[in-house]
């Protein structure tokens, strides 16, 4: 696709404009009136994109990305992509290299956009096919691996046109509060730093510009790991990334100051297996430690399905890996019963894996799903256990007695 192809079939305006005070609010430098720019256009299959730079003498200080993903008017994809950087040229002919080894490339947008801004990045992702439909909007900054907390979640969440857009700036801008400005700017100084952590730590996230909520780690997956003889087939060795396990504690609140003991008495939320990058890069700091219990733990009751493929997937022959925590058994075809196997005929035997990052409206949700422990899945999980000779109401600890896994206690004991 060419520059006039793309021109013609979309708009040679941006995707989404932005005023330069505007900018100001996402922490994006402005573009200065007279400032030159150069046009890229590359297609790869159904997605189209289109990448402006604009320089300030032979240095390239701004990067507009759009990419438009459909079939003719058929459009299921649009991203918008701007970020602030500072890459120096040779006559606008090639890119230098930022240290005395490298070598000079020439000036594409793959090699410019190869480069991690060096200022910060606003990001529009709108999804709109048959399937799924989603949008979401992202200010990070890339270097110190930090996202700034813009909230305005369902907002956010329902853009889907150029007007919906302006709508949302419109009221992020109107409702921004005093202070603001100085919370943005520490953002966009914020240097990379790596924090040190531990189960037990307590951490505060920002869930938009204005308020807080709190969550807790309670065990990182290599050392879960290392504290039985597990199967390979096990939940803990198929994730990826560095996994830590969080709960957030049942609370907004606008006091970025609760300590660990003002958060005693708060009730904390299912466990979601997250990345550690939040933690480890001090998006959210640690705000305390406390030495974990019992009810500070939870680990979900998942099932897997194992079947034999026969053109189409049958219950037939199959077994169950049930797993809760370290306990681990299987559920064979011939011990389930009836009632299990048509309960079982549409469940979605999977889960989520590991959340890219600590967000609250993430791990509210989860894998609920499927989670056995999830009380809309009570029945199910009753006839799991009764097919494995166990009361309905069997504890975690009950499980782990019965199949050889570790109680509550003893991993607190170990995590220690």
């Amino acid at each position: 696709m060419t520059i006039t192809e793309w021109n013609e079939m979309y708009s040679d305006s941006f995707m989404f404009s932005l005023t330069n005070e505007e900018r100001r609010y996402f922490a994006l430098d402005p573009i200065a009136q007279q400032a030159e720019s150069l046009t890229f256009v590359r297609s790869e299959g159904m997605l189209h994109t289109r990448v402006t730079v604009f320089f300030d003498g032979d240095f390239i200080v701004k990067v507009i990305n759009e990419t438009i993903g459909g079939n003719g008017n058929l459009i299921w994809k649009r991203c918008y992509e701007e970020y602030d950087t500072k890459l120096l040229t040779d006559h606008r002919q090639m890119l230098l290299p930022l240290t005395s080894r490298g070598k000079p490339k020439k000036l594409t947008a793959s090699n410019i956009n190869a480069v991690t801004p060096f200022g910060c990045r606003l990001y529009v992702d709108i999804r709109t096919n048959s399937l799924h439909s989603f949008s979401e909007v992202n200010l990070l900054n890339l270097r110190a691996s930090k996202r700034f907390p813009l909230g305005e979640h369902e907002l956010i969440s329902n853009i889907r046109t150029e007007e919906d857009f302006r709508s949302f700036v419109n009221h992020y801008i109107a409702t921004c509060q005093e202070g603001y400005f100085d919370k943005l700017q520490a953002f966009k100084d914020a240097p990379r730093t790596t924090v040190k952590y531990k189960p037990g730590d307590v951490f505060r996230i920002d869930y938009d510009r204005t308020q807080y909520c709190y969550g807790i780690i309670t065990g990182t997956l290599k050392q879960l790991r290392s504290m039985a003889d597990l199967p390979k087939s096990h939940t803990f060795f198929h994730l990826m990334t560095v996994p830590i396990m969080v709960r957030l504690y049942h609370l907004i609140t606008d006091d970025p100051n609760l300590t660990v003991e003002k958060l005693a008495d708060i009730p904390l939320d299912e466990v979601t297996i997250c990345s550690d990058n939040d933690i480890i890069w001090g998006t959210h700091p640690i705000i305390g430690h406390k030495n974990l219990t019992p009810d500070d733990l939870y680990f979900k009751l998942y099932c897997t399905l194992k079947t034999h493929y026969t053109g189409r997937f049958t219950l037939e022959g199959c077994s169950m890996n049930v797993e809760w925590g370290f306990s681990y058994t299987t559920l064979t075809y011939d011990q389930m019963s009836d009632k299990l196997k048509s309960q079982l005929d549409c469940f979605p035997f999977s889960c989520n894996g590991v959340c890219t990052w600590v967000d609250p409206d993430f791990t509210s949700s989860g894998d609920s799903a499927h989670n056995f422990l999830h009380p809309k899945n009570s029945e199910l999980r009753a006839e799991v256990f009764s097919c494995l000779g166990l009361p309905a109401d069997t504890s975690f600890d009950q499980f782990a007695k019965k199949f050889g896994g570790l109680t509550l206690q003893e991993i607190v004991s170990k995590t220690k």
